[in-house]
């Protein structure tokens, strides 16, 4: 009866050594492997939530570099992927909390489907079919009207987004006031230029 290797032993790492030479035609695990991998883990990444992954190929990268600079590790499978663990565990400690909200931020900018909704000032004169620029939370964007034409200084409303392009109407909070402004007669014994 054929006994199972233990995990971590000798023995169940030669199955690794010869699943690695029969698929990539090394007879040691040579550096190569481990920038595949780490690259492999850092596309995968961006694919995933968490932003845990990336450190795992970081990992892989510091063990290819390791191997490639000491000849030595190409023997020694154990050491490799005691580098790997280590590597990618202080990585994941030292650097997530700083490098998080970059990549975090990366994802999210850029997007302009959550700004449906939202006003914006106009920045460069909107008619229609000529489009113009919006400012909305401290970044301009292209903005489009099919209907109105607008000012530099107009509020409006975007209602919806092509792409990179925003579309906007005149701002309901801009027509209320309007409105209300035609439903109280001014004071005709002021002259036109001291009106407010």
């Amino acid at each position: 009866m054929r006994r199972l290797a233990k995990p971590g032993s000798r023995r169940s790492l030669t199955g690794v050594r010869s699943w690695l030479r029969i698929t990539w035609g090394y007879r040691d695990v040579d550096y190569t492997f481990w920038a595949i991998a780490g690259m492999v883990l850092i596309g995968v990444e961006f694919l995933l939530p968490g932003f845990v992954v990336f450190f795992f190929g970081v990992g892989a990268l510091a063990t290819a570099l390791l191997t490639a600079v000491l000849p030595a590790l190409r023997t020694d499978l154990a050491a490799q992927v005691l580098i790997w663990a280590g590597s990618s565990g202080l990585s994941l400690l030292a650097l997530r909390r700083y490098l998080k909200p970059i990549f975090v931020g990366f994802r999210n900018r850029g997007g302009a489907e959550d700004l449906h909704g939202n006003s914006a000032e106009v920045v460069e004169p909107i008619e229609p079919g000529r489009p113009g620029r919006v400012r909305v939370h401290g970044t301009t964007w292209k903005a489009t009207s099919h209907a109105d034409s607008f000012l530099v200084g107009d509020i409006v409303d975007i209602v919806r987004n092509d792409s990179l392009t925003l579309e906007v109407t005149r701002s309901v909070m801009e027509e209320v006031a309007r409105l209300q402004d035609r439903s109280h007669p001014q004071d005709r014994s002021q002259p036109d230029a001291e009106r407010p």
